[in-house]
């Protein structure tokens, strides 16, 4: 029969989460993080990295890195086996002009293409051609140059303006250079009569 049970100082706790492999580059020794758990959805609680282990783990195909994160449980409010979410923060950007990123990814939709596909029958319709060549050189060069065409409303008018863009958490970018003002209307998509 187990007469004692010895626990270790709860006051001094370590999350460990599992970091995409993608983000994994990012993640360093000594940032901060700040994480939530269901038994507490309206609070944040700080935590700070010290380990990012370099063995990985595949699960249904996702590769994943565990980070230990040291998190300080002084009112002893966590217990060992919670299951948590984490946001880890590596980089601050002040002073940023962001926009969101569907309008980074909204192109005009043109008469020209609409036509194309109908000159090739029901079938053309239906499953799109490959892409002209010009497209695809200027994905390749916007891609090693960070530069986008960011479409704003002028006039009634969609008018196309070249930005630089620079870092994104994944909902809105920021906006490094172009000419482009924070009241502007920016595009994120269009409506067809249809619908």
């Amino acid at each position: 029969p187990v007469l004692f049970t010895l626990a270790e100082d709860l006051t001094q706790m370590e999350l460990h989460v599992d970091v995409d492999e993608a983000d994994i580059g990012q993640v360093k020794e000594g940032q901060d993080a700040i994480f939530t758990v269901d038994a507490y959805p309206d609070r944040e609680f700080q935590a700070k990295i010290i380990q990012t282990r370099y063995g990985s783990e595949t699960v249904d195909g996702v590769v994943t890195y565990e980070t230990v994160l040291q998190v300080d449980n002084q009112d002893l409010s966590l217990r060992p086996g919670m299951t948590a979410t984490a946001d880890i923060t590596v980089k601050q950007v002040t002073d940023a002009l962001l926009v969101p990123n569907a309008a980074l990814r909204f192109v005009p939709p043109t008469d020209q293409q609409d036509d194309s596909k109908s000159s090739r029958g029901l079938v053309g319709m239906l499953m799109p051609g490959p892409p002209h060549e010009n497209e695809v050189q200027e994905e390749d060069v916007d891609i090693t140059r960070k530069q986008q065409t960011l479409w704003v409303l002028k006039d009634g008018q969609a008018i196309g303006v070249p930005v630089t863009i620079g870092s994104s958490d994944g909902i809105q970018t920021e906006i490094l250079s172009g000419d482009i003002q924070s009241d502007m209307a920016v595009i994120t998509d269009t409506l067809t009569n249809g619908r």
